[in-house]
């Protein structure tokens, strides 16, 4: 069932794989994963990222070309690129673009760095200690102080596809040791202590911890570097292996990883945006750092000279509080009656007022003359009918 499960994931992966747009970069090639970023230096300040960051231009050419890669014995020169980046620099006086491809979400960026920094921190900086070379002759100083831009950053060729060896955590499971040691659900492990887990594999960190743990058994102490999306950062976490009788659960680990390309870390939004804030925004003005642009100023609202011609200029609620002691309940009726009676049809309001009062004693009296036997007999002659005209 397993094996069919991972069947099934393998094929959707090599489907997105094959229906991804050509305009993404080549996952295969090589470039410069940035290993480390001192602070406070160049680097630093325009924004290189250690393990996600991948140098694969310079000045809008692929950076292998500037490298001299030795296929016997695996080893990289930099001094064609170093040289570039001395000429560029010293002698022609223009900017240094690196164009760098991120893991996080495959973005590609350009960060330009201009050569009076690099000029400033070079003429600050004292050469660095001469590696000893027993072959070479002594007197030798050719190679001696081989010029090196001090920005701050240490890097290895290796090819893109490492920057996605990692694992993303699914679920924690309650009282193990991923969540003893603080490991969160959707977090991702993407290191471990001494680089065992550098050659990627979905079944690497199992293969990594379980040999750990052999060594020690419960207590055994492995340092795995997680790093949390919400909050973009990677931090050390000292986790203690126990086996599964001992928190009482399954695992040394305790809990439940993906790997491969539905588990990547997606796009960090606004972290690299790099279009002008004038295109989101109308009338602001921007500043950029780090290859990002930044809202600063904001033009404040224009005041309209004149109100608008769909309102009203003026508009009051009506007041509802009476000016004097008001009429009685019988001055309103007769003032509503006098009213309808001008309203109605001059031909029917020709009548007498009625009195009801008296109406409703003279027919209480006849009811009474009726249930007592006294009612008066009607004596007169009925008229005749009219007669037929013939």
């Amino acid at each position: 069932m397993f094996g069919f499960a991972k069947k099934i994931v393998s094929t959707i992966e090599s489907q997105l794989t094959a229906t991804q747009d050509d305009s993404k970069i080549d996952e295969s090639r090589q470039g410069l994963r940035i290993l480390s970023v001192k602070k406070n230096s160049i680097g630093s300040k325009h924004g290189f990222e250690s393990w996600f960051d991948f140098i694969v231009a310079l000045n809008g050419t692929d950076i292998c070309a500037y490298l001299d890669l030795d296929s016997t014995t695996g080893q990289v020169g930099y001094e064609n690129m170093l040289n570039y980046i001395r000429h560029e620099v010293e002698v022609s006086g223009e900017d240094i673009t690196f164009t760098v491809f991120s893991s996080k979400g495959s973005i590609m960026r350009d960060i330009r760095i201009s050569a009076s920094e690099i000029k400033e921190t070079f003429s600050n900086t004292t050469p660095p200690l001469e590696e000893i070379n027993f072959s070479a002759d002594a007197n030798d100083t050719s190679s001696k102080y081989q010029w090196t831009p001090n920005l701050g950053i240490s890097f290895q060729l290796t090819p893109l596809s490492t920057g996605f060896f990692m694992w993303h955590v699914l679920r924690v499971h309650p009282a193990s040791p991923a969540y003893s040691a603080g490991i969160t659900p959707d977090e991702y492990i993407i290191q471990s202590q001494e680089g065992l887990l550098a050659t990627g594999g979905e079944d690497l960190l199992a293969k990594v911890l379980q040999s750990q743990y052999s060594k020690v058994g419960d207590g055994c102490e492995v340092v795995l570097y997680v790093y949390n999306y919400d909050s973009d950062c990677v931090r050390p976490v000292r986790v203690i292996l126990k086996s599964g009788n001992s928190w009482g659960g399954r695992g040394i680990l305790g809990c439940d990883v993906g790997y491969g390309l539905l588990h990547r870390i997606p796009e960090v939004i606004g972290k690299f945006q790099t279009k002008s804030a004038d295109q989101h925004l109308p009338g602001s003005s921007t500043s950029t750092v780090n290859g990002s642009s930044t809202f600063n100023e904001i033009v404040p609202e224009i005041p309209l000279t004149q109100p608008p011609e769909f309102l009203p200029l003026k508009v009051t609620a009506p007041s509802f509080d009476s000016e004097g002691p008001g009429e009685t309940a019988d001055q309103a009726a007769t003032a509503v009656f006098s009213t309808h009676k001008k309203r109605s049809n001059p031909a029917t309001s020709n009548y007498a007022a009625v009195n009801l009062e008296a109406y409703f004693e003279e027919q209480t009296k006849s009811n009474q003359d009726v249930d007592s036997g006294n009612t008066v007999k009607d004596n007169t002659i009925p008229l005749p009918p009219p007669m037929k005209k013939i």
